[in-house]
């Protein structure tokens, strides 16, 4: 029952996820650059999205199929209430692990990179004044001289 709906998350997932990992590189501004270590988290990911996807197609799809629920899943909760338990991990297959490991290089490679941005969101924002837009009355301020026109005015005075 479960194998069949397994590519109706994943598929998206899969397909989609290239392009997520195109909009970082392709709003960088101009004359700067990707860091390397930007695209080694970029490669990581890569590397773990390839792996989820081959255990799902290659194993669940064309193969016998795993239900990870009763290990991996498992294995993953203990490991997140710090009582990891390796014996479940053992008898996964072994795309299964190394996606696991994927995961957990791209957490380590997180803090190092610009995607560390994600957690300063400016939540102050939601909760500032709101800006007020009145009509000018009277003339426009008459505009800032140039930066030639100070030089030139200072000239004549004769400093």
């Amino acid at each position: 029952m479960r194998r069949p709906r397994a590519p109706s998350g994943s598929r998206p997932t899969g397909t989609g996820a290239p392009d997520g990992e195109r909009v970082p590189v392709l709003r960088v501004p101009r004359g700067r650059r990707t860091t390397p270590m930007d695209r080694v988290l970029y490669l990581a990911l890569t590397a773990m999205i390839a792996f989820g996807m081959t255990a799902t197609v290659a194993v669940n799809l064309l193969g016998d199929g795993y239900d990870y629920r009763e290990t991996i899943a498992v294995w993953f909760r203990s490991v997140f209430w710090f009582s990891p338990r390796s014996d479940l991990m053992i008898g996964a297959p072994l795309v299964y692990q190394v996606h696991a490991i994927g995961g957990f290089l791209f957490l380590a490679l997180w803090p190092f990179t610009r995607l560390v941005h994600v957690w300063s969101a400016p939540l102050a924002y939601l909760w500032r004044p709101y800006v007020v837009y009145r009509a000018r009355r009277g003339p426009l301020p008459a505009a800032p001289p140039t930066p030639v026109a100070v030089r030139e005015a200072t000239a004549r005075l004769g400093r």
